[in-house]
């Protein structure tokens, strides 16, 4: 079983945090890609899908230990149209990371400003003939 860094997240949070939070959520399952704004110790990009999302801000959860409070990213939500679309990116901040029983992390991200609206052609998925 992997050992856990304590340092790197706090344990899931209380249900009173719901009461302090400033917009309501509203649970989505939207397509995002995050990544962080600047690669200074590690670049990677993940897809994910959001559990929940606010005017503001979005949760998602991630196996992924990389995640810090206060570290900057590109957050960049997905047309969920299989033919692609626009994706729209924004800059973003990580509010919170907890860390949950299941050694999966829960990432809090802050929106805090549009980037723009870019053009996303999927992948096309290999054929297992």
């Amino acid at each position: 079983m992997p050992k856990l860094d304590t340092a790197l997240a706090t344990p899931a949070a209380p249900a009173s945090r719901a009461d302090r939070r400033r917009t309501r959520r509203v649970a989505i399952s939207q397509p995002i890609s995050a990544r962080p704004r600047h690669c200074l110790s590690a670049h990677f990009e993940e897809l994910r899908a959001t559990i929940n999302v606010s005017i503001g801000g979005l949760y998602f959860r991630t196996w992924r230990s990389s995640y810090r409070k206060g570290m900057d990213l590109i957050i960049t939500c997905l047309p969920s149209s299989p033919n692609g679309g626009l994706a729209l990116e924004y800059l973003a901040r990580v509010a919170r990371v907890e860390r949950h029983s299941d050694y999966r992390f829960g990432v809090a991200v802050e929106l805090l400003a549009p980037l723009g609206a870019v053009p996303f052609i999927p992948r096309p998925r290999p054929s297992h003939s």
